[in-house]
């Protein structure tokens, strides 16, 4: 994201210190242009200005610090920062020059200096809303997001009308998980810029997270009307209808990303999570292959092959995509996850799955697999009182899966308690003959 810029205009009001320049009309040209011109024409013509050796200090500083705002357009940005330089050493009290300087800086990733020149704009003039906008960036990239949204609420304040900073605002509140929050403040930014690309998108994502899966789709579609085959709102469609149970609108956003972007490789992921769902293995082997290639060090892919790899009952394909994926990130939750249950179905290394599962749920958050994962496990272990423990914290998270339901039950009646298990049994209804078999092989039997 680049920063904007403070150009100061001069409006023609230039000071000549000894003489006139020879051609009043030249000179009013060469203010238009240094003013209002943009790119190298301005520079240009700025530059005229600048080596005429006629301006006085105070108006020397103004065109040195539009020719730096010129050069941030066009990336030279060494050598604005040398302008700005010597703006403010003409002018020490000079605002803009300090906001334009620590614009440079957040280009080149220079955050501290960045926080320091707008700190120094805000001594001058403590309501410089453009310098509480950018340092609240600043923090923004430096990790202090509650500084940065105290920047973004006091700029807000001060500009109610600037749409960038209410844009700014959601970003502080979508990184500190606020997600409403956030929608509202993206609102408000497309409310005062009703075709705000940015600030659209965002607010489409900050729904979603919200689990405003409707108002999303709408958000997208209305991007998408700015900014037609845009294949990241056409993916987190995708994302949005999966989240939906829509699998069939889901996988046609996937396959349209992709076919505008085939080296999409977060959508060929999320493609083939789908295929793996609706049993489409071959082709979910294909798209993770394809992200692997695109990513060789993602280990999502690879774990996500591993998954399908046992769905097909290829174990020993499934460990080593497990043991790739850990290896290439030990984080990796849900292939310590996988890699656990994988140890527990086939009864080998428990005291190595045991491992795996603890330290997946150390990693928050944790979702409710993970607990289900350990649960059985302590099954195979003979700990029922733990597996409840864990059955009670998947359960929590997602009630929805009847075989949870069902292996807490025959874990109840392991300790003794015949009514409790028997309700959540009946709970889990019918289930198949794959399921009853597998929890037998633990030593659960209906």
């Amino acid at each position: 994201m680049r920063s904007e810029f403070a150009a100061v205009f001069l409006f023609g009001a230039v000071t000549i210190t000894s003489r006139a320049f020879a051609d009043e009309d030249i000179v009013s040209e060469q203010v238009r242009l240094c003013n209002t011109g943009s790119g190298y024409v301005a520079i240009h013509a700025c530059s005229a200005m600048i080596s005429s050796g006629l301006l006085s200090p105070t108006n020397l500083a103004l065109v040195l610090s539009n020719r730096a705002a010129r050069f941030l357009d066009v990336g030279e940005v060494d050598s604005a920062i040398s302008d700005l330089d010597q703006a403010i050493s003409l002018n020490p009290n000079f605002t803009a020059a300090y906001d334009n300087r620590g614009s440079a800086y957040l280009t080149k990733e220079k955050f501290d200096l960045a926080i320091e020149d707008f700190n120094h704009a805000l001594k001058i003039d403590p309501t410089d809303a453009l310098a509480i906008r950018e340092r609240g960036y600043a923090y923004e990239r430096t990790g202090a997001h509650d500084r940065a949204k105290s920047d973004y609420d006091e700029a807000t304040r001060l500009t109610p009308s600037d749409a960038t900073g209410f844009y700014r605002q959601g970003l502080a509140f979508e990184a500190m998980g606020d997600h409403l929050h956030a929608v509202e403040a993206f609102t408000s930014a497309t409310n005062l810029k009703p075709d705000y690309s940015d600030a659209i998108m965002q607010r489409g994502i900050a729904l979603q997270y919200a689990g405003e899966f409707d108002q999303a789709i709408i958000a997208y579609n209305r991007f998408l009307v700015l900014n037609p085959n845009d294949p990241d709102a056409i993916h987190n469609l995708g994302i949005v209808y999966q989240a939906k149970g829509d699998f069939e609108h889901a996988l046609s956003y996937y396959d349209e990303a992709i076919a505008l972007k085939p080296d999409f490789e977060r959508a060929l992921v999320n493609r083939g999570n789908l295929d793996y769902l609706k049993s489409d293995y071959d082709r979910a082997i294909a798209d993770d292959n394809k992200a692997i290639q695109l990513d060789p060090k993602d280990a999502t892919p690879v774990d996500n092959r591993g998954v399908v790899h046992q769905a097909q009952g290829q174990l020993d394909s499934a460990r080593a995509d497990y043991d790739q994926a850990i290896a290439l990130n030990p984080e990796q939750s849900d292939a310590l996850s996988n890699r656990c249950y994988l140890r527990t179905l086939r009864g080998q290394e428990l005291d190595l799955a045991l491992a795996d599962c603890n330290k997946s749920i150390s990693i928050q958050p944790v979702p409710a697999n993970h607990f289900a994962a350990r649960a059985f496990l302590y099954i195979r272990l003979g700990k029922y009182d733990l597996a409840i423990s864990d059955f009670n914290s998947a359960i929590e998270k997602d009630a929805k899966k009847p075989v949870w339901r069902l292996a807490r039950g025959l874990a109840k009646h392991q300790v003794g308690d015949k009514a409790g298990g028997d309700v959540d049994i009946a709970a889990a209804g019918p289930v198949s003959a794959n399921v009853t078999s597998a929890l037998a092989s633990l030593g659960l039997k209906p």
